[in-house]
């Protein structure tokens, strides 16, 4: 989203499963490239044949249910105790694709490189502060991130970057889906170990609201970063910067534990 709050932006995606299959059932996606919709089945061989076997759950892609259905051995079945069955984590699954998905796009905008995230180089998208970002990395310097919408920036509002204080912050959003603010209560930690810096943002609880549809997505999220000093220095903060794996959990769907 924003290259510090867009820490966020380094996420690798991992698979979730929005039910159980049968043991000899396999999970299978499907996204329409044409239409609002995305469906989730059970598929396994039978006699060389591949059928539908289990739940099946279609969804749009903003995760609302369509369609819940039940497969016996490729045939669709009208057993309700088993279409019901279909487990109540499928919405989160499909939120959880979707809002990684979204801050992709972000990212996209907002970094055209990892090594850019501390850089002079980002005017006219969601940072202008490369020296304020670079004093507050190396030195500690607190600052304020104030941001504007721009037309490579989708977000506005307040983030402040300061180390070791429980902060909060609610930014609006724009052609980020539906979601029309994000509400965040973070803290910043920083460690130096052998001359290279490492400063982890962590975000305890997050929200994505969606005022129209009266949807509230919660999540936590953990973001690492190292900084080789020497480097980040001599390149005057254009590089220097690496991220290591984060660490995400969707927690709700409007009060719906996920996980």
């Amino acid at each position: 989203m924003m290259k510090y709050l867009i820490i966020l932006t380094y996420i690798c995606a991992f698979q979730v499963q929005a039910f159980q299959c049968p043991n000899d059932s396999t999970l299978v996606k499907y996204t329409s490239k044409f239409y609002d919709k995305v469906t989730n089945f059970c598929q396994r061989n039978i006699d060389g044949k591949l059928v539908k076997d289990g739940p099946e759950l279609i969804t749009n892609k903003k995760g609302k249910v369509l369609e819940k259905n039940f497969y016996s051995n490729g045939i669709k079945t009208n057993n309700t105790q088993k279409i019901n069955e279909v487990s109540k984590t499928d919405i989160c699954t499909e939120y959880h694709d979707l809002i990684f998905n979204k801050i992709r796009d972000i990212e996209s905008e907002t970094n055209q490189k990892v090594e850019r995230t501390i850089s002079k180089y980002d005017n006219g998208r969601c940072l202008a502060y490369p020296m304020k970002r670079l004093m507050f990395v190396t030195k500690g310097t607190p600052y304020i991130l104030n941001f504007k919408f721009r037309s490579n920036c989708f977000i506005q509002g307040r983030l402040d970057a300061k180390f070791n204080k429980n902060l909060s912050s609610k930014l609006s959003l724009k052609n980020f889906q539906n979601f029309d603010s994000l509400e965040l209560n973070y803290k910043w930690h920083k460690n130096i170990v052998n001359n290279l810096i490492s400063f982890t943002l962590s975000i305890n609880k997050g929200v994505f609201i969606d005022t129209e549809d009266n949807l509230k997505i919660s999540f936590s999220y953990v973001q690492t970063h190292t900084v080789d000093l020497q480097k980040i220095l001599m390149t005057h903060g254009y590089q220097g910067i690496f991220p290591k794996e984060p660490k995400f959990k969707l927690i709700s769907v409007n009060n719906k534990t996920c996980y």
